[in-house]
């Protein structure tokens, strides 16, 4: 009998380092699929065949020297097929061949470094083309290298003369030229098109794409370019067709701003739409007839676009053009006839539908009568005239009408209006007019603005108290002044807005003087807006007002300016309170408390529930503070007050207009700048901010909640005013402190922990590079005194001495519990093991082995270098095509492993040998990750699956993918090596 012996697979590659001698004899090496042979590169024998030491062909694979070399003669028996032409028995000298047709009727590709034809090159094939890699440049008779310019991929160059000028200087020319026969036109594949020059790009993206027209060189010259307008930054797809210019050479423009294909430039547009618009401002669009020069211009004065748009017929022949007076024109049918009035007009004495039709030759007579005349000029004008003597005479009375101009109706047109109405308009104020009599009005209060000297003036005397309204240069009182105001006083009164306006002729007069003597205290006030509920406003918002003497307000003061300058020495204020950053300040209000809820009526107040509100002024109890409030309606509001107690509705109050927030607060404080600015800040996030130090005068000191904490000797904490510098000298505790609720401290590098200490509670452990020592530690029932370790209730279980750790008593089950585990051996058996280690197996010492005699572990080390392991799985339902892993080690620790593999469906086994390593450290991904798989043997006709190794996140896996769907099984002998 003898065993089945099978091929030696290999799942990749095979590289022999040594001479590899085949002794299968005829096929030794086949290739049952498409396949390849690959060779060194940059080698002068890459590959050399040979019999014995004699070559016979070699390959040369010398960068830009490649080639292959025959050393012997080459003999084809057949004939080489070159094309569809035989070439036979061909001689070639210098690698030239003259006057030889190449191809002639079927033409294969060639490659050349240079292409020279003295005739005409021609690609006649259909579909076939000319390509190249880099630049053409088709040359004239005088160059046969001419430059290419930078930009340039295809570029046809004029022939050089050597001098002169006229007309026989030549130029250069691209033509696309097209010659289609007549059938072909008139044929059914024909598609429109004679010839066109594409520019093309691929992408849909916008870009300038057009024709450049240049002159000159070195910034001198100019160019025209007409195209699709270029988009330069991507300010907006402007897809438009441009024709525009610059004063600069092409190469100077291109890839710049002025760029004759961007908008800046454009100088005529046409878009999408197809509107045609001449970009430059004041040019025209002008037509040329018989010699002259009819142009169109814009409007240089347009204040907007506008539209004209042109009727699309005419009509009929005798049709003019009209516009409706908003752009737009019609066409209407022209007046005809020799007059111009085709078919006449009709004249009506009245707005009946009686008429008269007047036609070419009849007479429009105009009558004068009733005070009417008409003189008709020799043009054909017409006038007429008012002559006031022909009317008849009668008396103007009440309900009578008169004539007048409407200045305020478009035309002006004449109307008529009763001279009562007329009464009533001159009337005015202060006059009255009934049946069109005017009479004066007994009250002249507001009317008489001005008038002569009066030596007396009584205003005011009756129950009713009068008013003044001077509307004068100067309005002068004082002790000896023409005018006398009383007790009563002066008073501008109305229910419509009233004003005293005085006005200066130049900036050197005073508009307003106002002055009272000076007799006592108290005799001269000059008082303004005292009743209340006025409002007075004093000043433009542009204008300046300044008081040059003190100035008392009491009332509240708003400044809405973006600034307040006060220039004095000293800022004194009364006030105790300064409030920063309140924005829509205060208003008045009031409200009642029931316990500790405060309601608040404060009418159409705009707050939301728990939005924040500034009181003050309150009283009962209710400190100044910031309140969250609940809204109970669009008029109330409550907060919770700090006291409890019954205030009865109408109880005053100040609170703030806006909602309060830390936003609001964050950034308000004061500041000084000098070099640097310097602040006492509010930050929502830290508190108040100081920028710089605090100088604490002598004598002066630090308190928190009444208690003086800080001064320059002592420092107090929770009230212990007697802490001195015996306590806290600097950043030093006195020997003094002897109880501390320290909740953090920083390293502690010195002095001891005395008697008396109390708990040490840590949610941290406690580490230490230094001996503890003093008494006995008690941890959890644990306590270590001495050289004693052991139980509170049994403290010598383990007594430790210089190099002996002795447990009392013998080990025993009592004695020794390992992971609840009883240990039962004793000292003796225990010492059955001193020496080795995990993983070794010492002499003389004890081996635990099963009842088989084996000695059996899931690892074994080797010298640690190399760890043998295992895996194995049963019962795998795998589905074909999915990869399973079978196998891992971890790639932190080891580097290239050999699998030892055995995978079976039930029926048949595959086994193999599969060697692993990785590069980097770790491996970046799978591809840095190697494997082979190498003397592969399969008891079915096919594999059942292959192999593959990837990374894991911290583990190198094997990977098996079986062919088909199945159950399986598999054991793998895993042999790693350490790193």
């Amino acid at each position: 009998m003898a065993g089945t012996e099978v091929d030696f697979k290999v799942k990749a590659g095979i590289v022999v380092e040594g001479d590899a001698t085949l002794k299968g004899g005829d096929g030794a090496i086949t290739f049952p699929a498409a396949s390849s042979i690959k060779i060194v590169d940059d080698s002068a024998t890459a590959l050399v065949i040979e019999e014995a030491n004699t070559a016979y062909q070699t390959f040369h694979t010398t960068n830009s020297g490649e080639k292959i070399q025959f050393h012997k003669a080459l003999d084809i028996d057949a004939v080489s097929d070159f094309g569809t032409n035989a070439m036979t028995n061909v001689n070639i000298d210098s690698g030239t061949i003259d006057a030889t047709t190449v191809g002639s009727s079927s033409q294969a590709s060639g490659a050349f470094t240079t292409l020279l034809a003295t005739n005409t090159a021609k690609i006649t094939a259909t579909g076939q083309s000319l390509t190249t890699k880099g630049k053409v440049s088709v040359i004239n008779a005088d160059e046969d290298n001419p430059a290419i310019e930078t930009n340039t991929q295809f570029q046809v160059n004029g022939p050089a003369l050597s001098g002169g000028t006229g007309t026989s200087m030549n130029y250069a020319e691209a033509r696309i030229h097209t010659d289609i026969g007549n059938d072909d036109v008139a044929g059914t594949t024909y598609n429109g098109m004679g010839n066109a020059l594409v520019l093309d790009q691929a992408e849909n993206i916008h870009t300038g794409q057009g024709i450049a027209i240049s002159k000159g060189r070195d910034s001198t010259g100019d160019s025209w370019a007409l195209g699709r307008e270029a988009n330069r930054g991507n300010s907006g797809n402007t897809d438009q067709f441009t024709i525009g210019y610059i004063n600069k050479p092409w190469d100077d423009a291109v890839g710049t701003t002025g760029n004759p294909l961007l908008a800046a430039q454009s100088v005529l547009s046409i878009d999408t739409s197809g509107n045609i618009l001449v970009e430059k401002s004041g040019a025209t669009l002008g037509f040329v007839n018989n010699s002259q020069t009819t142009k169109i211009r814009g409007s240089p004065s347009a204040s907007s676009s506008e539209i004209y748009t042109l009727p699309p017929t005419d009509g009929s022949n005798g049709y003019v053009l009209q516009t409706n007076g908003s752009g737009t024109l019609s066409w209407v049918a022209a007046a005809g006839g020799a007059d111009g009035m085709g078919t006449g007009f009709t004249v009506s004495a009245t707005t009946d539908t009686t008429a008269t039709t007047i036609t070419q030759g009849d007479d429009l007579f105009f009558a004068a009568s009733g005070g009417l005349t008409a003189e008709t000029t020799a043009d054909g004008t017409v006038t007429h005239g008012l002559d006031i003597n022909g009317l008849t005479a009668a008396v103007i009375a009440s309900g009578d009408f008169i004539a007048f101009s409407d200045e305020d109706a478009s035309g002006d047109p004449t109307r008529k209006e009763s001279i009562d109405d007329v009464a009533a308009l001159f009337a005015g104020a202060g006059l009255t007019a009934t049946n069109a009599v005017i009479a004066v009005d007994a009250d002249q209060s507001g009317q008489i603005t001005a008038v002569g000297t009066l030596s007396s003036l009584t205003v005011g005397e009756t129950s009713s108290e009068g008013a003044v309204d001077i509307n004068a240069t100067t309005f002068d009182v004082d002790a000896t002044g023409a005018a006398t105001i009383d007790s009563v006083g002066f008073a501008v009164t109305s229910s419509d807005t009233t004003n005293i306006m005085l006005a200066a002729n130049s900036s050197s007069q005073t508009a307003l003087t106002i002055d009272a003597a000076n007799t006592g205290a108290g005799d001269a006030l000059i008082s303004i807006g005292t009743t209340a509920g006025t409002a007075v406003n004093i000043g433009h918002g542009t204008s300046e007002v300044t008081f040059g003497d003190n100035v008392t307000i009491t009332g509240n003061l708003t400044v809405n300016g973006a600034q307040t300058i006060i220039d004095s020495t000293t800022v004194v204020s009364e006030d105790k309170t300064f409030i920063l950053g309140l924005t829509g300040g205060m208003t008045d209000a009031t409200y009642a408390r029931n316990g500790t809820t405060v309601t608040v009526t404060s009418s159409s107040h705009g707050f939301s529930s728990n939005e924040y509100i500034l009181v003050q002024d309150a009283g009962n109890s209710i400190t100044d503070d910031v309140y969250q409030i609940t809204v109970s309606n669009v008029n109330t509001f409550t907060f919770t007050s700090p006291a409890s107690g019954t205030v009865s509705a109408g109880a005053t109050m100040l609170h703030s207009t806006n909602n309060t927030t830390e936003a609001i607060a964050d950034g308000a404080g004061i500041y000084a700048p000098g070099t640097s600015l310097h602040s006492l800040q509010y930050d929502s996030s830290n508190g108040w901010t100081v920028s710089d130090d605090l100088e604490i005068a002598t004598g002066k000191h630090i308190s928190i909640a009444g208690n003086t904490t800080l001064n320059a000797t002592s420092l107090s904490l929770y009230g212990n005013s007697t802490m001195n510098a015996n306590v806290l000298t600097y950043n030093t505790l006195g020997g003094t402190v002897v109880n501390s609720s320290l909740t953090g401290v920083g390293a502690l590098d010195s002095g001891s922990i005395a008697s008396g200490f109390g708990t040490i509670s840590t949610a941290s452990a406690i580490t230490t590079t230094d001996v503890i020592t003093g008494g006995s530690l008690d941890i959890d029932d644990v306590l270590i005194d001495g050289t004693t370790i052991g139980h509170t209730d049994d403290t010598d279980l383990i007594t430790l001495a210089d190099g002996l750790v002795t447990v009392a008593g013998e080990i025993s089950v009592t004695t020794l519990d390992i992971g609840g585990t009883n240990v039962t051996s004793t000292a003796g058996e225990l010492n059955l093991l001193d020496g080795s280690s995990a993983g070794t197996i010492v002499n003389s010492k004890a081996v635990i082995y099963s009842s088989a005699g084996q000695v059996k572990a899931n690892t074994v080390s080797v010298d640690a270098i190399a760890v043998i392991d295992t895996s194995t799985g049963t019962a795998q339902s795998w589905t074909g095509g999915t990869a399973y892993e079978v196998a891992s080690y971890a790639f932190g620790t080891f580097r290239t492993a050999k699998f030892v593999c055995q995978i079976s469906n039930g029926t048949d086994i595959d086994v193999a040998e599969v060697l692993v390593t990785y590069k980097g450290d770790p491996p970046a991904d799978d591809a840095a990750v190697y494997l082979t798989t190498y003397a592969y043997m399969s008891t079915a006709s096919s594999d059942l699956g292959s192999f593959d190794a990837v990374k894991g996140t911290t583990t190198i896996d094997l990977k098996f993918t079986p062919a088909g769907d199945g159950t399986y099984s598999y054991d793998i002998v895993n042999t790693v090596l350490v790193k």
